[in-house]
């Protein structure tokens, strides 16, 4: 599933497979797109380009963030970014939570962020992802 957040001439879009089973990885893949006709000057954060991933259980509540237990230094990152282009950016959950325990079956939503010169990081719009039941292998005779 993808979901996508589009502001004067950029598109933040977060796409996830629409289900997986338990225990299965998710591929998590961000996109910043510059959709405006003019090139545009990024203002990000970190040596390498810092971003996150946010998962929500069906409640709206935190289950699991990227960036947990990490550091980046606070370096501003300024990233031309020409009419058209894009940068893409590539995560994976392992479906555990901030414990590390396996997450349930059930509805999650799965958000990009990326911090920039502001108080608040730019936002993808949720995009939703369904864990459901492992795969039961069929039996062998």
């Amino acid at each position: 599933m993808t979901e996508s957040v589009t502001g004067d001439s950029l598109q933040f879009t977060v796409r996830v497979p629409e289900s997986v089973h338990v225990g299965e990885r998710v591929r998590v893949r961000l996109r910043l797109a510059n959709v405006g006709a003019q090139a545009i000057e990024l203002h990000l954060q970190g040596l390498e380009t810092v971003f996150d991933v946010v998962v929500l259980d069906d409640t709206g509540a935190e289950v699991w963030r990227r960036s947990d237990g990490t550091h980046a230094l606070a370096v501003p990152q300024l990233r031309p970014l020409a009419a058209g282009d894009s940068i893409e950016f590539v995560a994976t959950w392992h479906q555990a939570d901030r414990t590390g325990h396996q997450v349930t079956t059930g509805a999650y939503a799965v958000i990009g962020e990326l911090p920039g010169d502001g108080l608040t990081p730019m936002r993808s719009a949720p995009a939703p992802l369904q864990v459901t039941a492992a795969r039961v292998a069929a039996p062998l005779g």
